[in-house]
C-alpha cells in the first residue's frame, strides 16, 4: 500500500478514518479489558499491576497520536488545515468536529494536501479548473 500510517502527509477518505479511528479505539478497550480480566486480584495483586500500568499507558500514548495524524489526514481531504485539530479538544465542539470528520465528503480534486484518495479528478489540478472561469 505504502502509506506510512504515522505520517500526517496526505489524505485519507472517510471510510478509511473510521475504521481506522473506530477500529483502533476498539482494539485498545479490547486490550485494557483483556489486562483487567487476566491480572491477578488479591494478595500481591498491586505488584503485578503496575507491571502492566506501563505497557497500558503506552499503548493510550501511541493511539491518541495515532488518532491525531488520522484526524489531520481527513482534515486535509476537506481541505481544512491542521490547525482545525484543536476543535476534537474542545468539549461539545468535538462531537460536531467528529460528525463532520465522518459525513462531510472530501475535496474531489487534488488539493493542497495531495490527490483525493477516491481518484475523482485526479487528471485534473484545482489550479487548472480555477483559471478556466477566470
Amino acid at each position: 500500500m505504502g502509506e506510512r500510517w504515522y505520517s500526517a502527509e496526505g489524505r485519507i477518505r472517510r471510510s478509511t478514518w473510521a475504521v481506522r479511528v473506530f477500529g483502533g479505539g476498539t482494539l485498545l478497550v479490547l486490550g485494557i479489558g483483556l489486562f483487567a480480566v487476566l491480572l491477578p486480584h488479591g494478595g500481591g495483586a498491586h505488584e503485578a499491576r503496575s507491571l502492566f500500568t506501563i505497557p497500558l499507558l503506552l499503548g493510550a500514548l501511541g493511539f491518541f497520536v495515532f488518532r491525531i495524524i488520522q484526524d489531520i489526514k481527513r482534515l486535509h481531504d476537506i481541505g481544512a488545515s491542521d490547525g482545525w485539530i484543536v476543535c476534537a479538544f474542545i468539549p461539545v465542539i468535538s462531537l460536531v468536529y467528529i460528525v463532520i470528520l465522518l459525513f462531510r465528503d472530501g475535496e474531489p480534486m487534488t488539493n493542497t494536501y495531495g490527490p483525493d484518495p477516491k481518484g475523482r479528478g485526479s487528471d485534473l489540478d484545482a489550479d487548472a479548473v480555477a483559471d478556466v472561469f477566470r
